[in-house]
């Protein structure tokens, strides 16, 4: 069954913490979950990034923060399989602790900072002449009526110098240069590993800009690679996790783990039984 959280506000729900219990109505339909829920699909982020310029009335704030508790506490359901268990998710989101995590799995990681002061980024990483800047969460913007997503951009270090990055915190680390971006999708106990080329290369900078022009290679992974990614998956308590690696002088760094991330055009595009392997797990209730 699924529960569209955007459509909650239509539907009559009822949770019985302590049993627990799900009841419900949704378009003419009844339902009941019980203890006997055997697992759940949670592809929400676990927190609502809000968009600036949009002055939301008071009733629709309380709305969206009221069912997005609401879908939290479904959490209740203890016994059931959760991919991925919204506490778990959260944790997972968070950047820095994405770097430290897969350092202990016996990944390489890059040289990072998180910062807001231009001093430490060009004293820590003098002697390179460009710098890669990201946002440190999912930065969506709002221009007049246009959504914007911002998206890793590379810095020359002189120029970077002459500006000011006081306003808000951002992770920076060096710029890789050849490299080749990889996508690891992580699924339980598989694995299933792309290469990113365009023109049989890697893609200068953030390879997402380059999306409509890149093809997505099946390809395998070292390894002690690939169990290092199964690893930082189960040690951040996660069953799902996309995974952004750089291949660099036959090295692979580190970048990114998604807990949430988006697969389904490794499905379309590379021929990956991702959406298989997840329909698997859910439908045992087990790894």
């Amino acid at each position: 069954m699924r529960l569209n959280t955007d459509d909650m506000p239509e539907m009559e729900l009822c949770l019985y913490p302590t049993e627990p219990r799900l009841e419900g109505v949704v378009s003419g339909l009844e339902f009941c979950i019980d203890s006997a829920l055997r697992s759940v699909y949670f592809r929400c982020p676990v927190f609502l990034r809000e968009m600036p310029g949009i002055a939301l009335p008071a009733h629709d704030q309380m709305v969206r923060s009221q069912w997005a508790s609401f879908v939290r506490n479904l959490t209740v359901f203890q016994e059931a399989l959760w991919v991925n268990h919204p506490g778990k998710t959260y944790l997972s989101e968070n950047k820095a602790l994405q770097l430290l995590e897969a350092r202990k799995a016996g990944l390489t990681v890059p040289r990072s900072i998180v910062t807001n002061s231009t001093k430490k980024v060009t004293t820590e990483f003098a002697g390179e002449s460009r710098v890669m800047l990201k946002s440190l969460d999912t930065l969506l913007v709002r221009q007049g009526d246009v959504e914007a997503f911002a998206y890793a951009v590379p810095w020359n270090l002189s120029e970077l110098a002459k500006e000011t990055m006081s306003a808000a915190p951002a992770t920076v680390q060096p710029y890789f240069e050849p490299k080749v971006d990889w996508r690891v999708t992580v699924v339980g106990k598989k694995l299933f590993a792309v290469k990113i080329l365009k023109d049989e290369k890697g893609v200068s900078g953030d390879w997402r800009l380059e999306k409509d022009r890149v093809r997505f290679v099946p390809s395998n992974l070292p390894a002690p690679v690939s169990s290092a990614c199964l690893r930082l998956t189960k040690q951040l308590g996660l069953i799902f996790g996309a995974i952004d690696l750089v291949e660099v002088g036959g090295e692979f760094v580190f970048l990114e783990i998604n807990p949430t991330g988006e697969w389904a055009w490794l499905v379309e595009q590379a021929g990956l039984p991702i959406d298989r392997e997840i329909a698997k797990i859910l439908r045992q209730g087990e790894l």
